[in-house]
């Protein structure tokens, strides 16, 4: 499973340039939502091996909680 590692990146580009809540909340889902690449990532675990999908999993979850952090941080700003 390739993980890209611009994800981040490019999503703080684009939180630049949010300029309302309820675009910050789409580009959220963009990035979070049931469709995601994190989420349906996640529904590709079970068909890897073992060995893969531990270090996969937990790819998986430190960019998860990068992007949750990056947005929380976002949107205080927003409401600041």
């Amino acid at each position: 499973m390739q993980i890209p590692q611009d994800l981040i990146d490019t999503a703080k580009l684009k939180l630049k340039s949010v300029q309302s809540e309820a675009e910050f909340f789409q580009l959220r889902s963009q990035y979070l939502g049931k469709q995601s690449f994190v989420i349906s990532s996640f529904a590709e675990l079970k068909s890897l091996d073992p060995d893969s999908k531990v270090s996969a999993a937990k790819e998986l979850n430190i960019l998860k909680s990068n992007l949750n952090h990056l947005f929380e941080v976002a949107l205080e700003g927003m409401q600041a």
